[in-house]
């Protein structure tokens, strides 16, 4: 499939109801279910892990944005089952307090239209009968990674959880390190941390060194209460507490089941008069499509070959990404800046299409139909497929 070069540029925590677990749509499709990744106490917390009746979590994930109730699941029986409503959601976190009969173990995040998530890892509620560990067990600055991935000014940034445990005030720092080079690319504090009660730091993926995107690879988080974050690390002061996480670059396009195409849906097939400038991935309709690296919309608009289509300016990278044969028009305008890994639309069939699939393409910089070249995809797609 090829576009032609002239390019149309078109334009408070409350107790609830357990909700049913599978909601009657009247034969609507079920909405995305939510996809809990981390639990982190935020207010009124012995830990970061561990909370009490009364105390404020916050739920880190996927797709959260229509979650209207929280179950506390407690033990494998659903007679200690308990929900509340969230007091606060977002797309990629959902705020919480923990209600007075809830006890230990994993959460499960209900949709507006009853459609449930998976469960998320175990929250600990200590409703005062719990022992009390021993002194000296429990470190004084508890971490927590948002999550073990990051990617790129993504939707699903590094994200790092600190909670003092102890009775006093403390002024903490933080660095970001480089795995690779030891060298620190980000820093935060002294901030000043009270007692039970948790702070975030979060990083755009960029090294405040240079003000561009720092290499993909792992990084620690070294958390410090002796000293600036950044000094302290540069000396090899050892941290009060490290979290590690793999930082990513791309993420791959499809939030769903794929297979990749072959033979005429493969990058440089023959068509009549032309090339196939991308690689094909199947996929049902209705799969939503997300930003592989994120930018700014280039453009967007509909084509006869293409149908409905969107190309992203990588930010940072002077190449292109280009998404075709949506279902609608994309989510977003020209002009628009897009995350890594922000829903831009659903795969469709529009177009010169003959089934359901996204036709993805990559373009050197200056990018598609300015100056660029369409390259191969398909190896950076298995590779993006593979951890993403």
């Amino acid at each position: 499939m090829r576009i032609a070069k002239t390019i149309p540029i078109v334009l408070v925590a409350a107790t609830a109801a357990l909700p049913a677990r599978a909601a009657d749509t009247g034969g609507a499709a079920a909405s995305m279910p939510a996809s809990p990744q981390t639990v982190s106490c935020q207010e009124k917390c012995a830990a970061l892990s561990a909370a009490q009746p009364g105390s404020v979590v916050r739920i880190y994930g996927e797709n959260e944005k229509q979650v209207g109730s929280v179950v506390f699941l407690g033990g494998s029986a659903s007679t200690d089952d308990v929900a509340a409503t969230p007091s606060k959601v977002r797309s990629h976190t959902v705020y919480v307090t923990v209600p007075a009969k809830a006890v230990s173990g994993p959460l499960e995040l209900v949709n507006v239209d009853g459609t449930p998530s998976s469960p998320s890892p175990a929250l600990e509620i200590d409703h005062g009968t719990t022992k009390t560990a021993a002194k000296g067990s429990v470190p004084p600055v508890d971490t927590k990674v948002e999550t073990r991935k990051a990617f790129y000014d993504g939707t699903r940034p590094a994200g790092l959880d600190f909670l003092v445990t102890g009775s006093q005030t403390e002024q903490v720092s933080v660095a970001l390190v480089s795995g690779s080079t030891n060298q620190v690319v980000a820093a935060w504090g002294p901030i000043t941390a009270t007692p039970g009660t948790a702070q975030t730091v979060r990083w755009n993926g960029n090294d405040v060194s240079t003000g561009k995107a720092a290499p993909p690879g792992r990084y620690e988080f070294q958390v410090f209460t002796t000293a600036p974050g950044a000094r302290a690390a540069q000396a090899g002061t050892p941290p009060t507490a490290v979290q590690s996480f793999l930082f990513l670059a791309y993420t791959f396009p499809l939030k769903g089941k794929h297979t990749f195409g072959t033979g005429a849906d493969a990058f440089g097939a023959g068509r009549a008069g032309h090339m196939h400038q991308g690689q094909d991935v199947m996929a049902a309709c209705g799969t939503p499509i997300v930003a592989a690296r994120g930018g700014k919309v280039k453009f967007r608009g509909r084509q006869s070959a293409a149908g409905n289509y969107i190309v992203i300016d990588g930010a940072g990278t002077g190449q292109d990404t280009a998404y075709m044969h949506l279902r609608e028009p994309a989510l977003l305008k020209k002009g628009q800046p897009v995350r890594t890994g922000e829903l831009i639309g659903y795969v469709g069939q529009t177009g010169d299409a003959t089934a359901c699939h996204l036709h993805f393409e990559l373009w050197t910089a200056p990018g598609w139909y300015s100056g660029g070249h369409p390259i191969d995809p398909l190896p950076f797609l298995r590779q993006w497929d593979q951890y993403s």
